[in-house]
């Protein structure tokens, strides 16, 4: 079948997509809307075509729920809360994480990720220990990075002297054996949903409130040893292995700012991240910095041998497949699918 497209530019003002959407459904005679990149510009356009009764597909937006404005509403990608499920649920199962820190900006798509993803992980048994966001536009991330890097230090020194206690009944400061008292130790206690109760063979730990006077103290003798030398401390010499996983969602074009400070945090960890971290080009000039980064990327994830096919394709008339290639490639399927039953 031949098929003619009806191109206009709605400049993402959802506005402007409403009236132009009428002029083609009106005017020329459109049987299909394809677009909406934007989540209101997308729930705009939904409106329309179910008011006109009219299918509209959208492969580029991934806001949550916009199918459920109508039957003639269709959205061919998965909405960001289902990615970051699969992200959290692929990091416990696939790449066998357990803890983890999490940054992402305040945004629709931020919290919605960071949603999917902490109900994935919490539901089969993960522990997220920190998480921090920032405002959109963002560019520096250095007080985000060292609120994870402190939470991140206490965390594994609380390990350390827990794991020493549960092997001695005892830790050393000072090469000193520590008495512990009974309002000093707390019984390990069992998941949560699951009633403990107090057995002959239960496991006890030292508690979090002796914990934190004893880090009290440990922070003041490295204060007046500065004092005293004149020196500082600098943590960020001490690579930190207390985080599995470590999401950090991006906004697009971020790349070249984020890999960076990144690296320079000297996290040894798994960074998993979103889709705006498949920019093949500044993954090339960057990547040194994020070896071993697991991304999300919906397309080429659904895609298969389909997908390799169509990028072989494009690479023949441009320089990289982007995302755009994708979400144009995906509409086009869809409505060839859709169209002998129209």
């Amino acid at each position: 079948p031949q098929y003619r497209i009806i191109a206009y530019d709605s400049g993402g003002d959802p506005v402007n997509a409403v009236r132009l959407a009428q002029k083609v459904t009106h005017e020329d005679g459109a049987w299909a809307l394809i677009g909406g990149f934007t989540r209101e510009e997308a729930a705009a356009l939904g409106a329309i075509a179910q008011c006109e009764r009219i299918p509209f597909v959208t492969t580029t937006c991934n806001a949550t729920d916009l199918s459920l404005i109508g039957r003639y509403v269709f959205q061919g990608r998965p909405n960001i809360y289902l990615v970051g499920m699969s992200l959290g649920s692929s990091a416990i199962k696939d790449l066998g994480l357990s803890r983890f820190a999490i940054l992402a900006p305040i945004s629709q798509e931020g919290r919605q990720i960071v949603k999917g993803f902490k109900n994935a992980i919490q539901s089969a048994g993960g522990e997220l220990i920190i998480e921090e966001a920032y405002y959109p536009g963002s560019r520096d991330f250095t007080g985000q990075f060292s609120n994870i890097r402190d939470v991140g230090l206490r965390r594994a020194w609380d390990d350390s002297l827990r794991a020493v206690y549960l092997e001695h009944s005892t830790v050393f400061i000072d090469d000193k054996p520590v008495k512990f008292s009974v309002s000093e130790i707390q019984p390990v206690l069992p998941p949560e949903g699951i009633e403990f109760e107090e057995l002959e063979d239960t496991t006890w730990t030292i508690s979090q409130t002796f914990l934190d006077s004893l880090w009290e103290t440990e922070l003041d003798k490295i204060r007046n040893w500065m004092t005293v030398s004149g020196k500082e401390v600098d943590s960020l010499e001490i690579p930190l292995k207390v985080y599995d996983g470590f999401l950090f969602v991006i906004e697009p074009g971020m790349i070249n700012m984020t890999a960076p400070q990144f690296a320079r945090i000297n996290f040894i960890t798994q960074l998993l991240g979103n889709e705006n971290w498949a920019d093949r080009n500044m993954l090339r000039n960057e990547g040194r910095y994020v070896e071993g980064l697991v991304f999300s990327e919906p397309h080429a994830a659904i895609g298969g041998e389909l997908y390799h096919e169509f990028a072989a394709e494009v690479l023949e008339i441009d320089s990289v497949v982007t995302s755009y290639h994708l979400a144009g490639e995906r509409a086009a399927r869809m409505i060839a699918f859709a169209a002998p039953s129209a």
